[in-house]
């Protein structure tokens, strides 16, 4: 490998668009206004060695030019996977998904043609060309024998509506692959009936009940062992030393609890939505209107303010374990 420990990043910048970006059906981002963004997030526990999907599903959102819900005209959009190593400052670029829908062929105003995707070298002008590449001295150039290897990307309708794009690429990572890869699978909303779904919901509080119990009674031994796969995971991920995941995690918990202002969150079903990834192996609690945050929080008595710890499951060999 190029990197004796290879931290991979994602950079993520877009301007009029919503979208929910993933990386192997894991959400790394869900951006659903025309608020202008731009952020980095590492990802190196979304990976696995070789083969990986950049996956981006972009949605409609209100479009004040013509008050429907669209994907806009002029939404743009740039998502950029880096690699560093991980004590280092200085990244390489590996691949780039680049998306102006203004270079869209459309039906009429609102109506995405997706008969007619295949214009992807306009509308993806200036993405990674599909190849092989190696790094070298701190350079992303094309070489037979690179081991970084970019597919070309596909665009097709998006799970209801919208467009996804996926880009295949191989890279290296010294890791074992990460348990939600094992993981069961689980059927989304629109795909179980209303009792279905309320059955799935009370299944899944009940997972969330036992850790919050833990927390609620200060029995940090017994959250640490409920959380110590997922807390491994990234310990590997990240190069840390073993233990420090948790250890930060429960040390957070009892700084931001001593304050008698900051209660742990009663858990309330109904109040709660159950979530399920693009790849339908990892699954979480939410409230209802925030679909990236979590059911474990603190809640400040005096105002709105929340401090969550998210923590999502998947079911491996009949058992639910927390991944992440």
């Amino acid at each position: 490998m190029s990197f004796h420990k290879p931290f991979y990043s994602l950079n993520i910048k877009s301007a009029r668009c919503g979208y929910v970006i993933c990386i192997n059906g894991a959400y790394v981002e869900v951006h659903e206004d025309s608020e202008s963004l731009a952020i980095e997030y590492p990802v190196n526990h979304w990976l696995k060695n070789k083969q990986n999907n950049i996956e981006v599903f972009l949605s409609t959102i209100d479009d004040p030019e013509t008050g429907k819900a669209r994907v806009r005209r002029d939404a743009v959009l740039e998502v950029r996977l880096y690699v560093k190593e991980a004590e280092s400052s200085d990244k390489s670029l590996v691949s780039q998904i680049n998306f102006d829908a203004s270079k869209l062929n459309r039906k009429d105003e609102n109506a995405i043609d997706y008969d007619a995707l295949n214009n992807i070298d306009e509308f993806c002008s200036g993405s990674t060309t599909p190849g092989s590449y190696a790094i070298e001295n701190g350079k992303t150039i094309a070489s037979t024998e690179g081991e970084y290897r970019v597919g070309s990307i596909i665009a097709q309708k998006g799970k209801s509506k919208g467009l996804c794009l996926t880009q295949p690429i191989e890279l290296p990572l010294p890791h074992p692959e990460w348990m939600f890869f094992s993981g069961e699978t689980h059927e989304i909303h629109f795909n179980l009936s209303d009792d279905e779904w309320e059955d799935k919901r009370t299944e899944m509080i009940a997972e969330y009940q036992k850790l919050w119990d833990a927390l609620e009674a200060k029995d940090y031994d017994t959250f640490a062992a409920q959380i110590s796969d997922r807390c491994k995971e990234i310990d590997l991920a990240f190069y840390r030393d073993e233990g420090q995941t948790c250890k930060n995690i429960i040390r957070k918990f009892k700084l931001n609890s001593s304050d008698p202002e900051w209660p742990l969150k009663p858990l309330s079903k109904n109040s709660l939505d159950y979530a399920v990834a693009y790849n339908q192996q990892i699954v979480w609690m939410h409230p209802w209107d925030k679909p990236m945050s979590g059911a474990i929080a603190l809640k400040h008595t005096k105002s709105d303010m929340v401090n969550v710890y998210p923590l999502a499951f998947a079911k491996i060999n009949g058992q639910w374990k927390i991944v992440r």
